[in-house]
């Protein structure tokens, strides 16, 4: 029996999801609970009596060889969902799967005033240089999500196509001409 989503979506469920994983690896659930969860809890998940917190979710997707968002209910899920995904799998060494959990951002970044000033950009930043090895985010950071910020804002003029100037061209220009200001330097 798979169990669906409790909204009216018809949605597989967590639980639906991590079982159905769990068995196509071959695991048992004491396998999967590992030395840091027990079995109990593994079958409470399954039975969707609990439901897991995001470190969770991106270990035992580790464990089983899948990204954390396989587990998910495929529902709406809001950028922050991810980025509390992304930071806990920096918090777990694995900064592999918080790039890729960082992905979903194109969309939000994807409007242009959402960027001017916005908590969440700056925090992906973060997460970013976290997923990187640094404690503190650059501008480059910033920079680093501005290709799929920008991309469909950019209209590239029929004469630079025929030339083969495409947006990602237009946008790694612009990046490049835009100075970092140095500490401490007055904005204008």
């Amino acid at each position: 029996m798979v169990h669906e989503a409790r909204d009216g979506t018809g949605a597989e469920t967590f639980g639906a999801r991590l079982r159905r994983a769990r068995t196509a690896a071959g695991l048992s659930q004491t396998a999967l609970a590992g030395d840091d969860l027990s079995p109990s809890y593994v079958s409470h998940l399954e039975s969707d009596r609990r439901e897991p917190t995001p470190a969770v979710v991106v270990r035992l997707a580790a464990r089983l060889g899948v990204s954390p968002a396989d587990l998910q209910p495929q529902v709406a899920v809001s950028p922050e969902h991810d980025l509390v995904l992304a930071q806990a799998a920096v918090g777990l060494g694995r900064p592999a799967e918080a790039l890729a959990l960082l992905a979903p951002w194109e969309a939000r970044l994807s409007d242009v005033e959402a960027l001017a000033g916005d908590p969440q950009l700056f925090r992906a930043a973060e997460v970013r240089a976290a997923a990187l090895g640094r404690t503190f985010a650059t501008a480059d950071d910033l920079k680093a999500l501005a290709p799929v910020t920008l991309h469909h804002r950019i209209v590239v003029r029929p004469e630079a196509t025929v030339q083969g100037v495409t947006p990602e061209d237009v946008i790694d220009d612009l990046l490049r001409s835009v100075a970092v200001p140095a500490t401490g330097e007055a904005r204008s």
